[in-house]
């Protein structure tokens, strides 16, 4: 593949396209190894399931390092965790080796109308013309782990960080846009999430003269969805880059409830151009 503009943006490789092109990697991967569409799947009651990311971990070196006319090669590989939960590995490989992993859990939305969905459990798992799962080569991947800590600590600091509410150095609200931000089920798209942390990173660290600093880690833990219409609030702490070096950690929250949606921790770094 060779690198032009739709893959690019201010200060190299785009996050958002790259998580967008390893999601759709999952899910064709999962529609091969279950022998189905994923338009087709449906649960015992008849519920269409969707294959929901609930974490994500991109990791190696900064974007920056990716260029326009670049040729890269991207890999990809899927391993079942459990019946509903699958994990996928993508390797980025150019002027550098970049990765990202994915888990993804099959969710349900009782009516079409829902923003929340509901988790798959095992028993309700399989339909006429889904296949049973075949070998799958395991995956090393550190995201698993990562995935169970968040959740059995989610009040607690992470990676050195606290989001108690005297730690938190900003807030932003703003109001996704249905035309933009939801795929075509009605639900916040998963790339979407990264995109209102670095409109929060903008808009309360950096501003307008800064030079963009290229993602070098991400994690993403995803806890629930949003309503066209709804407004988010992204809590972020962290602090300005230092010594070209920004880290930050942010919860993503929805204003009409205030149920958290998301965790992300973001490590950053700049680079002469």
């Amino acid at each position: 593949m060779r690198l032009g503009m739709p893959q690019l943006a201010l200060g190299g490789l785009s996050e958002s396209w790259l998580l967008m092109e390893c999601g759709h990697r999952h899910w064709t991967l999962l529609e091969r190894i279950l022998g189905v569409e994923a338009r087709h799947m449906y649960d015992d009651r008849g519920c269409r399931m969707y294959a929901s990311f609930v974490a994500i971990h991109k990791s190696g070196p900064s974007l920056a390092h990716f260029q326009e006319a670049d040729e890269i090669v991207l890999e990809s590989r899927i391993a079942a965790l459990s019946s509903k939960r699958f994990l996928s590995s993508h390797f980025v490989a150019g002027r550098e080796r970049v990765r990202i992993d994915m888990i993804s859990a099959f969710v349900r939305k009782a009516r079409p109308s829902d923003t929340d969905t509901d988790v798959l459990h095992a028993a309700e798992w399989g339909r006429p013309g889904i296949r049973p799962l075949p070998p799958l080569a395991a995956i090393d991947s550190s995201l698993p782990a990562l995935d169970r800590e968040v959740r059995r600590g989610l009040d607690g600091p992470y990676m050195g960080l606290s989001l108690q509410p005297s730690s938190l150095s900003l807030a932003f609200v703003c109001r996704p846009c249905p035309a933009i931000d939801f795929n075509g089920v009605g639900l916040l798209y998963f790339a979407r999430y990264i995109d209102l942390v670095d409109r929060a990173e903008w808009e309360c660290l950096l501003g307008a003269g800064s030079s963009q600093p290229a993602t070098v880690e991400r994690r993403i833990f995803y806890f629930a969805n949003l309503s066209p219409g709804d407004s988010v609030k992204i809590e972020l702490v962290g602090g300005p880059a230092s010594l070209g070096r920004m880290e930050h950690l942010s919860r993503i929250s929805r204003v009409s409830d205030g149920r958290q949606m998301a965790l992300v921790y973001t490590r950053k770094c700049r680079h002469a151009r």
